[in-house]
């Protein structure tokens, strides 16, 4: 029956007597076999391949009908073929990974469905982060390389160069370094690109690429030292001063001035302090840098050298007769080199370069005149200028008594 596939029933209802013809009526009794279902073999796909034929390996039998469906919720495409049944995976079926095909065979009347299952597995492409650009100094050697990578879902890594350096773990994410050539350190910078290779099925690489910038190593000149005077303010101090291979400049000194445009080779200036000009001097400090090269310095002295003062003393006064008068009465200097006496009268200075002893005799055209004007001028030390300071020196005439004759009895005017 079951090889046949069906049977005929037939049910006869038997006649009583007297009747004796009897009464009858079939009807078919199919026997179905029941379904089978094999979804096939596990599919693996690229999470950038899209929909995917799903049905590979897979088969049924004594099927009413079919359907594929899944656990995830991702969209299929002829869903009930057992030959072009496609899989697109959702983005959450990307995260997740994998997800598991039912494949249900629909039985015929009087049979139960049969289901099969299998997994596709959705493998995600790699990605590369080849990390911030690097910066090294021409004499530094090997240098790690691996600063800011990362690299996901990849089968392997390499990194490789534009240039002709030497790298050491080329296939590390940690690890790498590259050592420049002679020809790389002309050029001044290569390009590093790291290598993501993926995961089967997956075949496109992801690729990211960094600068490495090769610096040659900076110098620096301070310049000649620096000579300047306690009243000349804010000085230039680059004379001299030269820098090579440099991305950075700074002056600093010692002492507790003030600069102006210190990141300049041509016009910084320094302006020094009460404390520098007491100190007399402070050390001027030249720092260049160069990325991965670090920095170094240069030095040299700036000397502030005390401006002078003079004080004349107060105002004088003489006879005409007196002769010499001793001038330096409430008279100093201080920070000179010299000082001198000088007159804007004929009369004779004696002692002119004493604050002490230096003497002045009046001319006959000083008496005419009736007074002189005393200069005291303090020469300067190199560079400052000298300091002048005056006093006025009234030279006064005597008295004098006229006589007169007078009559007796007479009178008269004395003068």
């Amino acid at each position: 029956d079951k090889t046949a596939g069906s049977v005929t029933l037939t049910l006869t209802a038997v006649a009583n007597a007297p009747c004796s013809v009897n009464a009858t009526s079939t009807k078919v009794l199919t026997i179905d076999t029941p379904p089978t279902a094999d979804a096939g073999t596990a599919i693996v796909t690229c999470s950038t391949s899209g929909a995917v034929n799903i049905t590979a390996g897979s088969s049924a039998t004594n099927q009413a009908s079919v359907v594929w469906t899944s656990n995830g919720t991702g969209t299929f495409a002829n869903a009930t073929s057992l030959t072009n049944a496609t899989y697109n995976p959702s983005a959450a079926d990307k995260t997740a990974g994998s997800r598991i095909l039912t494949l249900t065979a629909v039985a015929k009347s009087g049979c139960s469905n049969v289901v099969a299952t299998k997994t596709i597995t959705i493998t995600a492409t790699p990605t590369a982060n080849a990390g911030s650009a690097l910066s090294t100094c021409s004499t530094s050697g090997a240098i790690n390389i691996t600063a800011g990578s990362s690299a996901t879902n990849q089968a392997s890594v390499l990194w490789t160069s534009s240039g002709t350096g030497t790298f050491v773990d080329d296939t590390s994410l940690t690890a790498s370094t590259y050592a420049p050539s002679a020809a790389d350190i002309i050029a001044g910078s290569v390009t590093l690109t790291l290598t993501s290779f993926p995961n089967s099925p997956c075949s496109t690489n992801a690729t990211s690429n960094k600068v490495l910038t090769i610096n040659a190593p900076p110098t620096a000149d301070a310049g000649t030292a620096i000579l300047t005077c306690s009243s000349s303010g804010a000085v230039t101090i680059t004379a001299g001063s030269s820098a090579t291979n440099q991305s950075t400049v700074a002056w600093t000194s010692n002492g507790t001035g003030t600069f102006a445009n210190a990141t300049s080779l041509t016009n910084a200036t320094y302006n020094p302090s009460a404390a520098d000009i007491l100190a007399g001097s402070r050390i001027l400090t030249l720092t260049v840098g160069n990325a991965g090269c670090g920095s170094i310095s240069s030095t040299k002295v700036i000397t502030i050298t005390a401006a002078p003062t003079a004080t004349a003393g107060a105002a004088l006064s003489t006879c005409s007769t007196s002769g010499a008068i001793n001038i330096t009465a409430g008279s100093s200097a201080s920070n000179q080199a010299s000082i001198l006496w000088t007159t804007s009268g004929t009369g004779v200075l004696t002692d002119a370069a004493s604050l002490t002893s230096c003497t002045y005799a009046p001319s006959a055209a000083d008496i005419l005149a009736g007074s002189v004007i005393l200069t005291l001028t303090a020469a300067a030390n190199s560079p400052c200028s000298n300091a002048v300071a005056t006093k006025k020196l009234t030279i006064n005439t005597p008295p004098s008594l006229t006589s007169v004759s007078i009559c007796q009895g007479g009178s008269g005017e004395l003068l």
